[in-house]
Formats: structure tokens, C-alpha cells, sequence
């Protein structure tokens, strides 16, 4: 009888988190008609976990980095705290506002809030902004170390919707339709106030 063999996970001195490697294959900067094999982190991002795992699909994916990428622009240029015991050296500055690429990165997470709705952009913010992984948000639900399975497939099948409608909000791909999210909200809620 042959042993599975368990992946080796690997943590790096001074960071504080866990290194999975997978292969994955690459286009040859060198020779764009060849394919190269390299080990990759799965643990940068709950998105690519999700994806190494194939709990979320490509377009999925897709949907999550264009929001990511959103979500960071839209955090540069945040206000800071003004520190008056520091000497004023150059009084000739003049705030001039936020730079254009932020301004349009809020405006387009503004609508996207809309469309989703609250519950399910604070939880993209929670997992693709913030990079919660799923398990730690339903740990959290639950107060406990290991979260219920209820729960754990709770928020999985919440964040495949929210990212769903994502695909639908940019054109990505097919997206699910509200009714059907509206029937998931409503078992789901019931399951766990049974629980």
C-alpha cells in the first residue's frame, strides 16, 4: 500500500506566514513560443489558493484581481495625520486633491457597492482587499479554532456569488443573476440560525 504523501509547507524565518509552492507553468520571456515549469506561491493571495484549489474558476479570478488592483489604487493618497510640532519649512504648497487615478478608482468601488450590494463588498473587501482567507473569516464567525463546515460553506459559496457578480458587473464572464442569489442568502441564513 502506497502512503499519500502530505504537501511540505515551508515558513520563512522573520515572515510571518506559510509558504505553499506548486508548479506552474509560464511563458518563456526568452522564447514566447515555449512553455516554462516554476514553483509558485499559492499563499500570496486567497485568490490564487482559491484557484490552486479550484474552488474559484478563471474568470472568477480575473474579476478578483480587477478589483484588487482597484482596491489598492483607491487606498493611495489617503489623508494622513498632520503633525504641527514639526517645523514648517516650505509654505508654498498647495493641496491640489487627489490624483485622477484614484478619484476614478473610488467612483468605480462606489458603483461596484452598489451592484453587490453591501454584505457582499465588505466581504471582497475582506478577502481580496484586506486578504482574509475564507477559513480565517469563518473562524472568526464562529469564535472558535476550527469553523463549523456550515459556515466555512457559507462564506465560500457568498464570495463565488460576490465574484460572479463581478464578472457580470465588468463583462468578464457569466455571472449569477440576483433571484438565484437571493434564494442562496435565504437558505443560508436559515441553516445557520438552526446551527
Amino acid at each position: 500500500m502506497t502512503k499519500k504523501r502530505k504537501k511540505q509547507q515551508i515558513t520563512l524565518p522573520g515572515l510571518n506566514c506559510s509558504v505553499e509552492l506548486e508548479p506552474a507553468s509560464i511563458q518563456d520571456p526568452f522564447e514566447p513560443a515555449k512553455q516554462l515549469t516554476v514553483m509558485k506561491n499559492i499563499r500570496v493571495h486567497p485568490l490564487d489558493s482559491m484557484v490552486a484549489r479550484k474552488t474559484i474558476n478563471a474568470p472568477q479570478k480575473e474579476a478578483g484581481d480587477r478589483f484588487l488592483e482597484l482596491f489598492d489604487r483607491a487606498e493611495i493618497g489617503g489623508a494622513r495625520a498632520i503633525d504641527y510640532s514639526q517645523v514648517k519649512v516650505d509654505i508654498s504648497f498647495t493641496h491640489r486633491g487627489l490624483p485622477k487615478g484614484v478619484a476614478e478608482a473610488v467612483q468605480e468601488l462606489k458603483e461596484i457597492r452598489q451592484h453587490l450590494g453591501a454584505r457582499y463588498y465588505a466581504l471582497l473587501v475582506s478577502v481580496i482587499g484586506d486578504r482574509m482567507a475564507v477559513y480565517d473569516l469563518a473562524r472568526a464567525r464562529d469564535k472558535a479554532e476550527k469553523p463549523t463546515y456550515a459556515t466555512l460553506s457559507y462564506f465560500t459559496a457568498a464570495l463565488r456569488l460576490a465574484l460572479d457578480d463581478l464578472t457580470e458587473f465588468w463583462g468578464v464572464g457569466i455571472g449569477a443573476t440576483r433571484p438565484r442569489r437571493h434564494q442562496f442568502e435565504m437558505s443560508v441564513e436559515n441553516e445557520l440560525e438552526h446551527n
